[in-house]
């Protein structure tokens, strides 16, 4: 990635279980973790709203990063499930 590259979201917990399995309990750990990245987006997100410049691209393994330094790049669309996914890149 380059110089202005963002990092994309790393989950708290590679994947939330329901009880009776306690191994992903819900701590304040895990709630800020959660309420930082949704800052950051926001923030990327007004960023690019504000004409700063910057797209949508993929790592070397597929993840979606967002590059405050580059122009063009894709966009976020959602599938039939409501999932995102980065598109045009």
């Amino acid at each position: 990635m380059s110089e202005g590259a963002v990092m994309a979201y790393s989950k708290f917990h590679s994947q939330w279980r329901d009880r009776p399995n306690y191994t992903t309990p819900v701590t304040a750990a895990a709630l800020d973790h959660i309420e930082e990245g949704i800052v950051e987006a926001h923030r990327l997100a007004e960023a690019g709203a504000g004409g700063g410049g910057g797209g949508i691209f993929l790592d070397s393994d597929g993840v979606p990063y967002f590059d405050t330094s580059a122009t063009g790049g894709g966009s976020i669309a959602l599938d039939v499930d409501g999932v995102p996914y980065v598109t045009g890149v």
